[in-house]
């Protein structure tokens, strides 16, 4: 019987995923074939362990072999190794490893949800980029929203799908997916190459399909900071002592923190006045303008008419104007004052 593949990236040298991890193994073995899992060499031999005793194939990043970037070679190594475990009639599940192990283990139901509709209503698809649902995307910091609505008005005017480039998930056809780790090399190195795989796949001529889920790929805040030595100097403004200890205590016991924990962080990302907030704007501004140049230099492979080509051209320079005017505005002001578009 044909499945799914599931296959991601993990970096985490804390073991901070461990209690949640082993919360979502049961809907992970449930709803997948396979899961094939590429650890950075610092990541805690505690998790290791843990994905080894439950069957999972891990595989531990070394040389840089399939690209030169570190990063981007782990999330090929990724894709590789799920390659390697398909067989016939199979699909390729690319996710972050936290977003996978966060929605397994809170939001089982919706795993299984889209599972399903992959393997009846989209089975055989060559490409499905997974998307956020609107709230999953308004729900976080100013920051992440207003790069990726310029990221994604770009990528979706260039593939002609309501695709979701910065969601960091999508599904393959073995085809597609050996297309896309086979001519990646040949391309731009792209230290998160998310944003190259949709456009290698609309190059190979695999038609691009959108699933919309939800919850499951909504994880943004780091467990890292579940640690007292760090979350204590992140502490700043309304993002008190006693939110903080929340946060470390819910994820310690593989709860979810409330609304008002995740809202007061979001809003620190976006919003306070301090080096911290500023630098994730600097962050998200540069991806989003790293990701467009990209798409703007594969222009000509992409296989378009000549007036589908101005349209994107004109796009591409409407968004790079936008992304310009965040970053020559007050940050933390415009995070306050921004109006969705």
């Amino acid at each position: 019987m044909s499945g799914i593949v599931l296959t991601s990236t993990l970096h985490d040298p804390e073991a901070s995923l461990k209690v949640p991890l082993e919360k979502a193994l049961s809907a992970i073995k449930e709803n997948y074939r396979e899961w094939v899992v590429a650890v950075t060499p610092d990541t805690s031999q505690e998790i290791v362990k843990v994905l080894e005793e439950n069957g999972v194939e891990v595989v531990v990043q070394g040389e840089a072999k399939l690209s030169a970037d570190l990063v981007e070679d782990n999330h090929l190594k990724a894709l590789e190794g799920g390659l390697k475990k398909t067989e016939k009639g199979d699909q390729i599940q690319y996710i972050d490893g936290d977003r996978i192990i966060f929605g397994a283990a809170y939001f089982p139901e919706e795993v299984e949800k889209v599972t399903d509709l992959i393997k009846i209503e989209y089975q055989g698809a060559d490409y499905i980029s997974l998307t956020r649902s609107p709230e999953d995307v308004t729900d976080h910091h100013n920051s992440l929203i207003l790069t990726e609505q310029s990221l994604t008005r770009v990528y979706r005017q260039a593939l002609g799908a309501e695709i979701d480039p910065a969601s960091t998930a999508h599904v393959f056809s073995p085809a597609a997916g050996q297309f896309i780790l086979d001519h990646s090399a040949e391309r731009e190195v792209m230290r998160y190459p998310h944003g190259k795989w949709s456009i290698l796949a609309k190059e190979g001529n695999f038609k691009i399909d959108s699933l919309e889920t939800e919850k499951i790929l909504s994880f943004e805040t780091p467990l890292q900071f579940r640690e007292a030595s760090t979350m204590d100097a992140f502490i700043d403004g309304s993002f008190t002592p006693d939110l903080a200890q929340e946060l470390r205590t819910a994820y310690s016991e593989g709860k979810l923190p409330s609304a008002k924990v995740l809202r007061e962080y979001f809003r620190h990302l976006a919003e306070a006045d301090n080096q911290r907030a500023a630098s994730e704007w600097q962050h998200r501004i540069a991806l989003a303008e790293d990701w467009i140049d990209f798409l703007a230099k594969e222009i000509p492979q992409l296989d378009l008419a000549e007036q589908e080509i101005k349209k994107l051209e004109s796009v591409i320079s409407s968004e790079r104007q936008q992304l310009e005017k965040i970053r020559e505005t007050n940050l933390s002001e415009r995070a306050r004052e921004v109006k969705m578009r």
